[in-house]
């Protein structure tokens, strides 16, 4: 069951691959989008569906930001991070870009709040 329903919460996630230019892909997004776009970053395994749940929470806040998922693959992890500036111990990360596809806010080390920790013991 928790893989079905993480799975049906990322459909309409944009999904990044690592190895395609990565501020491209924001930019697009950002661009199809009312206000802009939240990325999520993350390594693989648990981290991302927690950052994923994360994300979920964002959207519902603002839905008019797109949501846009990054999952790592360890051959590209480091120039990924690079390019989002960001360090190793960053992850999971959020950052906000407005339409233009300017930064305007960031989250490192994110960790998934007690309400969203909450839920995923319940639908597990």
């Amino acid at each position: 069951m928790k893989y079905a329903l993480i799975f049906l919460a990322l459909i309409p996630f944009g999904f990044v691959n690592a190895t395609e230019a990565v501020h491209a892909n924001i930019m697009e997004r950002a661009q199809q989008a009312k206000n802009g776009v939240i990325v999520g970053i993350t390594d693989q395994g648990a981290m991302a569906e927690d950052t994923a749940w994360l994300l979920v929470e964002q959207i519902k806040h603002d839905k008019n930001y797109a949501p846009l998922l990054v999952v790592l693959k360890p051959e590209n992890r480091k120039t990924t991070l690079l390019n989002l500036h960001l360090a190793a111990n960053d992850l999971p990360a959020v950052i906000v870009y407005d339409k233009q596809g300017k930064e305007i806010g960031r989250v490192v080390d994110v960790v998934p709040s007690s309400s969203i920790q909450e839920l995923q013991r319940v639908v597990r």
